[in-house]
């Protein structure tokens, strides 16, 4: 930078501008409106973070938890999705641990497939130990609603099934009686 310079400062959409000499800095308060002007820029929209506003996350749901791709295997799901899914892979054709797991697309280095529950149990701690899941607001909102839906689908287990009241033994037995001469 030379003497004689006009600095542009853009702290969070906040842009001013600034004549450096060498005497100091002075606030320039017109110079960006006049720059915008000219350049036709109408507004100024502030500054938002292109992995805040591009970060997204999905389900998938794998019939086996360490080699997802193998066997049954959804993606691009959401939650309620992944769950509904998850009880309709038959237990007796697994190749390994069935999982539910998220895919989270935020330019971080944390960015990828990892397993959100597993057999049946929700993965919290271990996610949590990892700093850029534990910090990533996307990944915060997916363990919580993840623990509502448990929470709901083992309320659901609990309550009592409402049972179809017994036959008689005279009902029985006519039943049995009408199959015996059908034969």
């Amino acid at each position: 930078m030379s003497v004689s310079d006009v600095v542009i400062v853009n702290r969070d959409g906040d842009i001013k501008a600034f004549y450096v000499d060498s005497f100091g800095f002075a606030d320039l308060p017109d110079f960006v409106r006049q720059r915008q002007e000219i350049l036709g820029i109408e507004s100024t929209e502030p500054y938002l973070d292109a992995r805040e506003t591009s970060s997204c996350i999905s389900f998938y749901v794998a019939e086996y938890s360490e080699f997802p791709v193998l066997g049954e295997f959804h993606q691009d799901l959401t939650l309620e999705q992944a769950f509904e899914l998850f009880d309709q892979i038959p237990g007796s054709r697994m190749n390994g641990i069935k999982s539910i797991g998220f895919n989270l697309q935020d330019g971080s280095d944390y960015e990828g497939m990892f397993d959100l529950y597993v057999g049946r149990t929700l993965q919290k701690d271990i996610i949590n130990s990892i700093p850029g899941y534990r910090d990533n607001k996307l990944v915060q909102k997916a363990i919580s609603d993840a623990e509502k839906i448990i929470e709901k689908r083992q309320a659901e287990k609990e309550k009592p099934d409402i049972k179809k009241p017994k036959k008689s033994q005279k009902e029985k037995k006519t039943r049995k009686d009408i199959q015996i001469t059908r034969i």
